[in-house]
């Protein structure tokens, strides 16, 4: 939970009830609120991106350490489109 970044973007990620609730922090209103869809995985139930799926990937100790939300990498650090994902190999 709390911050995450994709694309420049900040995204404030928040547990409320038995939902995830996900805020663009640049945009009032652009608000989506999560369901479970599985083990590590949430479908957005209403808002924007509804449909969408939201998938944490974990390190060894099981720490959320990047998520794919409607397919875009998503980290805890901000990282300009450009700059391609974090794990992205880079071309010389």
């Amino acid at each position: 939970l709390g911050q995450w970044w994709t694309e420049g973007d900040e995204l404030l990620v928040t547990w409320e009830g038995e939902r995830l609730r996900i805020d663009v922090r640049r945009t009032p209103g652009a608000e989506s609120w999560l369901s479970p869809a599985g083990d590590d995985v949430w479908r957005v139930v209403e808002g924007r991106e509804l449909g969408e799926r939201l998938r944490v990937v974990r390190d060894d100790r099981g720490a959320p350490v990047k998520l794919y939300f409607a397919t875009y990498g998503v980290t805890r650090l901000p990282t300009a489109f450009a700059d391609g994902a974090p794990d992205a190999p880079r071309s010389s």
